[in-house]
């Protein structure tokens, strides 16, 4: 007897009946061919018939075991991982528990493995077979994810990771979908950089040498190293490329299966501590002032601002752009799934568990805090007591981007902000090349939030689908507004570049921009607050259009060098507490002391963050940044410098200046609020995302998703395959 086994990963349910039909038809083949040899060949072929009919027959009852799983988990109330326990107890569907069902007489089903507890993901699998004679008998054993796509393992997932390992803490799993090289180019780069956990790389990792021999590339590891990982912890290659295909939500389903609600602010929306929640329409205009409590949806993609008119109004599917602003009094409660087809702002506390979609990008405008944080979290027992406890838990989801801080790059006039106020757009436009051409789908209504990639002359959406280029819109702004400050004015931005990536709004189907928030609007959310060192980003090498280095308070600009003004002599006057310098022909700020207004910086968020194309922002030292949560994205780059890190300012010989040396400075100040003594970026992973807690609904493998199947068959007697 030989046995024929198939044994597959499909990405959904329906692959299982063409696999099955191209099977019945493989099989249909064979005995189409062998029935002209004899009567014996005949028979063999009605037998071969009824072998794919036993086939699908065992995969229709694992299906209808599978549903009635994934709806008594559902009605259960309770969390997976102790749901999985009952299983694996024998209390529910438990081992060898055989179920048949009426219209499939001849076949038994049933649970046949449980995954481990505490182990990652969450599965139950589920064999069927036949009861014919043995030389007929069909089996299928199919494993079922009943808990979050084991992509959520991850604290960091990514495409590129790699410049953000200067002072970054990751405390978890990290993925990378292509070569990995932590650091920011150099060998042994990333040494101001620890990985408490283990990495999966698609490609190869860069390790360290010399004195770093056996990190990576200098970021210290303490977990393993898994390069050209195949398994199913990353997401496998849809399109054939030979590398692993990001795992875009679809909004388009997010819309239409979120089913919860959100609030912020009191009962009745008027709370006088700056909480609440507001709705634009996408082509509507920020002006919460005059925005009164409605009690039905204003029509139409443009108006003015309005306020839904009491507690749990604001539900489910969202058609404009949301605003939510928590207080410890009056937080943001979330209450499962909510979707918003423009831009999402939030900030401030949270309360509840609940994740918020947004059909473009989410702005973080501010630090987003547990209102019942879960506690430490370090392991999957600890998270499995969060869990029990009923914590908070929030899970922030875009379309597009995610958005850190201060994205901002003009004044209140209308002018390019000096260089101190527009650190965070000098960084992103840099650090995600937004200089570059862009591409979006072409829609009805006169909006687009769709951003397209470009592959030779084909166009892609985020899921794969190809799209006409006729249908396509190219954004490559003609204008270019230079950096107020910057050496002759060289270093410029392509603001509509930009804008239809990071700005606040919609582009439109003509190719133009429209801003629901304008920059002025957003910087009052965000607010301000007093700071006394903050970092700085100044040009640093000769091409100032590229290069910016970090220059923090202790710095020998103020008074570690008194020869700070023979080296500019006539480029360089100091006034009140700042310090300047000039750069072709303007004098911009390149230091302060003492203690100035700054835009507020964001310095913790508790949540988990996923975003299509990616998530970005920077934060200037000052206390670092701190996300509980993990980030997954096609691009991550959130910097938070560390202070302690040595800086150089170099000059060229045609400025006619010697070239200092390298100076370095340190910081005494305390740790944070947050215990990060660093003062840089320590990304803690929440470990509940993993045991059962909740995660995204709307990614690959969510609850009930076939992982695999495999299909066994003994052959006929006297007819082996060949």
């Amino acid at each position: 007897m030989h046995a024929l086994k198939l044994r597959l990963r499909a990405r959904d349910s329906g692959t299982s009946l063409v696999i099955v039909l191209i099977i019945a038809m493989t099989i249909g083949g064979f005995a189409a061919v062998m029935g002209s040899f004899s009567t014996q060949n005949s028979q063999a072929q009605a037998e071969w018939r009824s072998l794919a009919d036993d086939g699908v027959a065992c995969e229709s009852v694992a299906e209808l075991l599978r549903a009635e799983l994934v709806a008594d988990l559902q009605n259960s109330n309770l969390s997976v991982a102790n749901w999985l326990t009952e299983v694996r107890d024998g209390n529910r569907f438990g081992t060898g528990v055989v179920k048949s069902y009426a219209g499939f007489p001849g076949v038994q089903t049933w649970v046949s493995e449980v995954s481990a507890a505490g182990g990652g993901s969450s599965w139950v699998e589920v064999t069927s077979s036949t009861q014919g004679v043995a030389s007929t008998q069909q089996s299928a054993t199919e494993r079922f994810n009943m808990g979050n796509s084991s992509l959520l393992d991850f604290a960091m997932l990514t495409k590129n990771t790699n410049c953000m390992f200067c002072h970054l803490e990751v405390n978890g799993d990290v993925g990378s979908l292509a070569n990995f090289m932590p650091g920011w180019g150099g060998q042994n780069s990333g040494y101001t950089s620890s990985i408490d956990g283990d990495v999966y790389v698609a490609g190869t990792a860069t390790m360290g040498t010399g004195s770093f021999a056996g990190t990576l590339n200098g970021t210290a590891l303490s977990g393993s190293l898994h390069e050209n990982y195949t398994g199913s912890k990353l997401p496998a290659d849809e399109n054939g490329d030979g590398e692993p295909d990001f795992p875009s939500i679809d909004a388009a389903a997010a819309s239409e299966t979120a089913s919860g609600s959100i609030w912020a602010g009191n009962a009745s929306n008027t709370a006088s501590d700056g909480s609440g929640i507001w709705v634009t329409p996408l082509l509507g205009d920020w002006d919460p002032s005059s925005a009164t409590p409605q009690g039905t949806v204003p029509p139409g993609t443009s108006g003015t601002t309005w306020m839904p008119d009491s507690h749990g109004v604001l539900s489910s599917s969202v058609d404009g752009n949301l605003t939510l602003v928590g207080t410890y009094d009056n937080p943001i409660q979330l209450n499962g799934d909510v979707f918003a087809s423009g831009d999402v702002v939030i900030k401030g506390y949270v309360e509840g568990k609940g994740a918020v979609y947004a059909g473009r990008n989410v702005y973080i405008a501010g630090d987003i805090v547990y209102k019942n944080p879960p506690g430490t979290m370090t392991n999957d027992a600890e998270a499995v007591a969060a869990i029990a406890a009923g914590s908070d838990e929030l899970r922030l989801a875009a379309k597009a981007n995610v958005v850190i801080g201060n994205w901002t790059y003009k004044d209140n006039a209308g002018n390019v902000s000096e260089m101190r106020d527009r650190q965070g757009a000098a960084f992103m436009y840099t650090a995600h090349s937004l200089e570059n051409t862009s591409y979006f789908k072409a829609t009805d209504g006169g909006t687009s939030s769709e951003e397209l990639t470009k592959s030779g002359s084909q166009y892609y959406d985020d899921l794969g689908n190809e799209v006409s280029s006729s249908n396509v819109i190219t954004i490559n702004d003609s204008t270019t507004l230079g950096w107020v400050g910057d050496y002759g004015n060289s270093t410029t931005i392509k603001p509509l570049n930009y804008d239809s990536r990071l700005a606040a709004g919609q582009v439109k189907s003509d190719g133009s921009f429209h801003s629901w928030m304008s920059q002025n609007e957003f910087r009052s959310v965000l607010g301000t607050q007093n700071y006394t060192d903050m970092m700085w980003r100044m040009p640093w090498t000769s091409s100032w259009s590229t290069n910016e280095s970090e220059l923090g308070a202790g710095w020998g600009g103020i008074n570690g060098l008194p020869n700070w003004t023979s080296y500019y002599a006539a480029n360089y006057h100091s006034s009140g507490n700042g310090q300047y310098v000039k750069r072709g022909g303007a004098f911009t700020y390149i230091l302060e002391t003492g203690t100035k207004a700054w835009a507020t910086h964001v310095t913790h968020i508790d949540a988990f963050i996923y975003s299509n194309k990616r998530v970005s922002g920077l934060t200037p030292m000052v206390d670092g940044l701190v996300i509980n949560g993990g980030m997954i994205s096609g691009d991550i780059q959130v910097l938070a410098p560390g202070r302690g890190n040595w800086m150089w300012w170099a000059t060229a010989a045609t400025w006619g200046d010697p070239t200092p040396s390298s100076y370095y400075w340190t910081s005494n100040s305390t740790p944070n609020a947050y215990g990060d003594a660093m003062d840089a970026l320590r990304l803690n992973y929440d470990y509940r995302l993993r045991n059962g807690g909740l995660g995204f609904n709307l990614l690959s493998a969510a609850t009930g998703e076939r992982i695999y199947i495999q299909r066994g068959a003994e052959t006929l007697s006297g007819f082996p395959l060949p």
